[in-house]
C-alpha cells in the first residue's frame, strides 16, 4: 500500500461561525523533564530530598535544574495514563483466570494512581479491549471479557509437548550398536540416525515458530510504546507476563542433544541456528526498553500467579530434571531496566506492585532543565543518555536511562500514531477529515480522495509584505487490520492577502490529498501541526473499502467539549 500524497489546493469556504484570529504570546522553549523515584534500601520512598540533593548529567555533561517538584503532582499537570497489558500469547491457560482476577482486585488502587486506564492484550498482535477511561465499571467488564475470550494464539505448550514427545519416542543411540559392527548394530544405528534427523527437523521448526511468536509480541509492544509517546505527561505499561524466551527453542534443543549427542545429526547441527546473529533477543528487548525510556513510558511487570522468573519446560526426558526455558525472567528485568519501572515475579505480589506504582506516580520527583540543544528547534532527533546522582547515602534512584530529543515531525507523527492505535485525539485546530468516492486502479487498489479542513481563524498567520503567511505540516497515516502502518507528510503553506484577512477569519482552508488502499478495513489518522504557533491536532476515523460495494468513514474523534461535524461518506 502506498500514498498518493499531492497537495492540490487551498480552498476557501464560508464557515458557519466566524472566530477571532489567534496571536502568539509566549515562546516555546524545549525543556527536558526527568521523573525520578527515590527509595531507601528497604524500598520505602524517601520524601524529603531537595533540588540541591540531585545532580543531572545530560550526555555526560552537568546541567542546571531550573524546575523541581516533589510529592503530590500539580493539579494542572498532564493526566497520567496507565495501560494494563495481558500477554495472552505467553500466559499458560490455567493461569489466565488468576491473572485477570489479581489485577481486578487492584483496580481501585490502580485508578487511584492514574487518571485514565486502558486494557489491552497481546496475542496475534495487539488488541485494545477497553480504550482509556476512568470508569471502574468499564474496566471491570473488560477484564471479565478477557477472561471469557480464548487466547489470541494457540498455547505454545502444546507445540512444545508434541516435539518433546517425538524426541522421547525416537530410537536412542546404543553404545553397543556403535561399536559392534554387526548387521543388527548397524541397523540400530541407522534407526537412531533417522530418528535424530527427523526430530531435529521438528526442533528447528518449533524454534523458528517460537521465535516468530515472541518477535510478534515484542513488535506489538513496541507499537504500543510508540503510540503512547503521542500522549502528554507520564505513561505506564503494567505488563502481566511470564516473560519472553531470549533464545527461543533452546530448551527443547538441549533435550534433543542430550539424547542424540553421539549421532552424526548432532555433530552437524550446530545449535539449531541459535548462534545465528540476531537469534538472541536481548538486543531487541534492550532497544524496546530504550524506546520506552525515550518516550517517557515506565514499564512495570508481574508474572501470573504461581509463576517465577522462568517458564516451565515439561521435557523430563530420560529421567532428567524439569528445567526452565532460558531467559524468561531476565527478559522482564530487561524490559523494566532504564524505564523507571520495576518487576515482581509473582502475581501474588500484585498488591505490593500496585502500591509501589501508586506511590511512584503520585510521589515522584520531577526535575526539568532547558535542553542543551535549544539551538535546534524541536530537538535533534537523537538519543541522549541521562544520569542522575543523589548526594544522600543509602538512597536508591530509579530514573530513565535517557531520552530522545524529538524533532517537531517526530512529535507530530507520534500524535497521529496515538490517534490511530489508541483512539486518543486532541483537536485544538478543529480539524475535520472528509473522504470522497474512490477510483479503482488497474492493479485492483483504490485511490480515495481525502479532504482536510481547518478553520483559518484557528491558524497563526504572520504579516509578510502584502500577505499574511502560515505553514502547516500534515501527516496522514493508514493502518491495516494486520497492524501494518504506512504514511506520508504534506507541507502546506498558507498565504492570504492582507486585504482579505478579516474576511478569511470566517472561512475554512481545505487541503487535498489521497490514500491508495486495497479492499479492506483500515484506520486513518490525520495529524496537523501549525508550525508558527507550535499547536498540533490529531483525529482518526475508520475506512472500509469493498470490491464492489460502499465505503464509509466514521466521524473523526472530536476534541473534548466540541461537537463533531458530519461524517464523510462516499461510494467505492
Amino acid at each position: 500500500m502506498k500514498h498518493a500524497a499531492i497537495l492540490l489546493a487551498l480552498v476557501l469556504c464560508t464557515a458557519a461561525h466566524a472566530q477571532e484570529p489567534r496571536f502568539a504570546d509566549e515562546l516555546d522553549v524545549e525543556v527536558v523533564n526527568v521523573d525520578v523515584v527515590a527509595t531507601g534500601e528497604d524500598g520505602v520512598p524517601v520524601p524529603d530530598l531537595r533540588a540541591e540533593d540531585f545532580e543531572v548529567l545530560d550526555d555526560g555533561q552537568p546541567v542546571r535544574v531550573t524546575h523541581f517538584s516533589a510529592g503530590e503532582r500539580d493539579a494542572q499537570a498532564a493526566p497520567l495514563h496507565l495501560v494494563l497489558l495481558f500477554d495472552d500469547a505467553q500466559i499458560q491457560p490455567a493461569k489466565r483466570s488468576s491473572a485477570y482476577a489479581g489485577i481486578g482486585r487492584q483496580l481501585d488502587r490502580l485508578l487511584g494512581a492514574a487518571d485514565r486506564v486502558l486494557v489491552a492484550r497481546l496475542g496475534e498482535g495487539l488488541r485494545i479491549v477497553q480504550p482509556f477511561t476512568s470508569d471502574p465499571a468499564l474496566l471491570a467488564d473488560a477484564l471479565k471479557q478477557l477472561e471469557r475470550d480464548p487466547p489470541g494464539i494457540p498455547s505454545d505448550h502444546a507445540a512444545r509437548r508434541a516435539v518433546l514427545n517425538e524426541i522421547r519416542s525416537g530410537d536412542a543411540p546404543s553404545a553397543t550398536a556403535l561399536g559392534s559392527g554387526s548387521t543388527v548394530g548397524n541397523q540400530m544405528q541407522s534407526n537412531s540416525e533417522l530418528a535424530a534427523g527427523t526430530s531435529l527437523t521438528a526442533v528447528r521448526a518449533y524454534a523458528e515458530g517460537r521465535r516468530a511468536e515472541v518477535l510478534q509480541s515484542l513488535v506489538s509492544l513496541d507499537r504500543l510504546v510508540s503510540a503512547l509517546a503521542g500522549l502528554p505527561g507520564r505513561k505506564v505499561v503494567l505488563l502481566v507476563s511470564p516473560g519472553f524466551d531470549l533464545r527461543p527453542g533452546e530448551g527443547v534443543y538441549q533435550t534433543w542433544l542430550e539424547k542424540y549427542r553421539s549421532t552424526r545429526a548432532a555433530r552437524g547441527s550446530g545449535t539449531v541456528d541459535l548462534e545465528r546473529p540476531g537469534w538472541d533477543l536481548r538486543g531487541a528487548l534492550r532497544d524496546l526498553a530504550a524506546g520506552a525510556s525515550a518516550n517517557r513510558v515506565a514499564v512495570y511487570v508481574t508474572a501470573p500467579a504461581g509463576g517465577d522468573s522462568g517458564r516451565p519446560d515439561p521435557r523430563n526426558v530420560g529421567g532428567s530434571a524439569i528445567q526452565t526455558e532460558t531467559g524468561a525472567g531476565e527478559s522482564l528485568h530487561l524490559l523494566t531496566q532504564g524505564t523507571g519501572g520495576m518487576a515482581v515475579f509473582s502475581l501474588e505480589g500484585i498488591e505490593r506492585l500496585a502500591e509501589g506504582l501508586q506511590s511512584d506516580l503520585r510521589r515522584h520527583y520531577s526535575l526539568a532543565y532547558p535542553s542543551p540543544r535549544s539551538s535546534s528547534p524541536g530537538g535533534d532527533g537523537a538519543w541522549h543518555p541521562l544520569e542522575v546522582r543523589v548526594n544522600r547515602p543509602g538512597v536508591r534512584l530509579r530514573v530513565p536511562s535517557g531520552y530522545r530529543a524529538k524533532t517537531a515531525d517526530q512529535r507530530t507523527q507520534e500524535r497521529a500514531a496515538a490517534a490511530l492505535l489508541l483512539d486518543v485525539s486532541e483537536n485544538p485546530l478543529d480539524v475535520q477529515v472528509e473522504l470522497a468516492e474512490g477510483k479503482r486502479e488497474r492493479d485492483g487498489s483504490y485511490t480515495v480522495p481525502v479532504s482536510i479542513k481547518i478553520p483559518l481563524s484557528r491558524l497563526m498567520l504572520l504579516p509578510h509584505g502584502s500577505e499574511h503567511e502560515g505553514r502547516l505540516a500534515i501527516f496522514v497515516l493508514t493502518q491495516e487490520e494486520s497492524g501494518v502502518t504506512s504514511g506520508n507528510k504534506l507541507e502546506a503553506p498558507v498565504r492570504i492577502p492582507n486585504a482579505q484577512m478579516v474576511a478569511s477569519m470566517g472561512q475554512i482552508g481545505a487541503f487535498a490529498t489521497s490514500v491508495r488502499v486495497r479492499p479492506g478495513t483500515y484506520r486513518l489518522a490525520v495529524a496537523v501541526r501549525d508550525d508558527v504557533a507550535a499547536v498540533e491536532s490529531a483525529v482518526s476515523l475508520a475506512l472500509k473499502v469493498e470490491e464492489a460495494g460502499r465505503k464509509k468513514a466514521l466521524t473523526p474523534n472530536p476534541s473534548p467539549g466540541r461537537t463533531p461535524g458530519p461524517p464523510g461518506e462516499g461510494g467505492v
